[in-house]
């Protein structure tokens, strides 16, 4: 039997690599988008131009009978199904890679939206939801005026 010394500062860092692994492994790493978009997590890009919030949710496999959008005064929720083919469900699986079930993502807006006038589109996988902005809450150019002395 062979005595080692023990070294607490290796146990921390073990630790630490562990904890670093497994919140990498849990939440996806920037870039890592291909295991973001096909968890229980909708992927998103959130963006916005002059007169509007925009949206755009990565939802591979939903039918637009499955997708739901719920909207509060200051959250939207995306939620989507995706469901395997009734010829998967009859079959003997051999491979199972895809996940199946309901992916959701709740989204904290900013002020000044008009959530009454909010559209939403299913395209090819991706789902868009415009939000317009209020017109008190737009952004606009203020004319400077220059007058002479005199």
């Amino acid at each position: 039997m062979t005595i080692s010394r023990w070294d607490p500062l290796r146990d921390m860092i073990t630790l630490h690599e562990a904890m670093n692994r497994l919140v990498n492994e849990s939440f996806g790493r920037p870039g890592a988008t291909e295991r973001v978009a096909l968890g229980p997590y909708v992927a998103v890009d959130i963006y916005e131009t002059d007169t509007e919030v925009i949206i755009s949710a990565v939802m591979p496999g939903v039918a637009e009978e499955d997708v739901q959008i719920s909207v509060t005064s200051d959250a939207l929720t995306i939620s989507g199904e995706t469901r395997p083919n009734e010829e998967f469900l009859a079959a003997r699986p051999l491979v199972r890679e895809r996940r199946y079930g309901t992916s959701q993502r709740t989204i904290i807006l900013p002020r000044g939206l008009d959530t009454d006038a909010i559209q939403a589109r299913l395209e090819q996988g991706v789902l868009q939801v415009r939000l317009p902005k209020r017109e008190e809450f737009r952004r606009r150019q203020v004319p400077v005026r220059f007058e002479p002395e005199g």
